[in-house]
C-alpha cells in the first residue's frame, strides 16, 4: 500500500497478471474533461457527464509476451 509502480506503454499484446484490489471511482465531468484534455490536447472529446473509472491497487504484476 501507498506504493507506485508504472507499467511501459510498449505492453499492447501482453499477457498480464495483476494481484491487488479493484476500486471503482465516478469522476465528475469536470474532473474527467480535465484528464481528457491532459492526454489528448486538440483532439480531446468532449465529456458529457460523470465518467465511471475502475482503479487497480496492485501489489503485484507479471507481464509475458504471448507465445
Amino acid at each position: 500500500k501507498d506504493y507506485k509502480f508504472f507499467v511501459p506503454s510498449d505492453v499492447k499484446g501482453h499477457h498480464a497478471t495483476i494481484e491487488g484490489e479493484l476500486a471503482l471511482k465516478v469522476l465528475s465531468q469536470k474532473e474527467a474533461q480535465h484528464f481528457e484534455d491532459d492526454a489528448h490536447g486538440d483532439k480531446a472529446k468532449k465529456i458529457e457527464g460523470p465518467v465511471k473509472e475502475i482503479a487497480i491497487a496492485a501489489i503485484g504484476l507479471e507481464m509475458k509476451k504471448p507465445g
